[in-house]
């Protein structure tokens, strides 16, 4: 018997999601389903992924349901906003995403949401390449990104190349 292409290559039957080409000035993007996908400078990947994962008490992811997607793009910028809810067992999660990215190359990701359940996980992630004996050195690894918080606090986030996954780290 044989399998679908999509169960062999994706290990699922559904069609994939969507993906949508945007740019931010000198950037481009690929949008998913929520997430920001393989962020190029050129032709340089900078960073893997940018997303929201809502976990479970074991890491286990808890699946998101969008709704209310709006995507604007220009030929050098774009915004896109949506709802999602985050449902499973003891976990209800909403909130509201927003990723803007303009002319001058910056994307900006935000999300405000409110937990209906007790719960905790810390959900959003950044996932960049790892070293590449094509490319010399991780585009990103070694360097610092800024991250706003509520209020105006600003942290630094070091990017280093992860120690046991080589493929892409999972960043907190």
């Amino acid at each position: 018997m044989m399998l679908p292409d999509n169960v062999l290559y994706y290990g699922k039957e559904e069609p994939l999601p969507e993906q949508r080409r945007l740019r931010a000035g000198p950037l481009t993007v690929l949008y998913e389903e929520g997430d920001l996908r393989y962020i190029r400078l050129g032709s340089t990947e900078i960073v893997r992924r940018i997303y929201v994962a809502v976990r479970d008490r074991n890491w286990g992811t808890v699946a998101p349901v969008l709704s209310n997607v709006r995507v604007e793009s220009g030929p050098a910028s774009f915004r896109i906003s949506y709802e999602v809810r985050n449902r499973q067992d003891e976990i209800d999660f909403i909130w509201t995403g927003e990723i803007a990215g303009d002319e001058q190359g910056t994307i900006r990701f935000s999300m405000e949401g409110e937990a209906r359940s007790d719960f905790l996980r810390k959900p959003d992630r950044v996932l960049h390449p790892a070293p590449d004996a094509r490319v010399p050195g991780a585009p990103m690894s070694g360097r610092e990104a800024r991250r706003l918080h509520g209020a105006g606090r600003v942290s630094s986030l070091h990017l280093a190349a992860p120690a046991v996954q080589r493929d892409a780290g999972d960043l907190v």
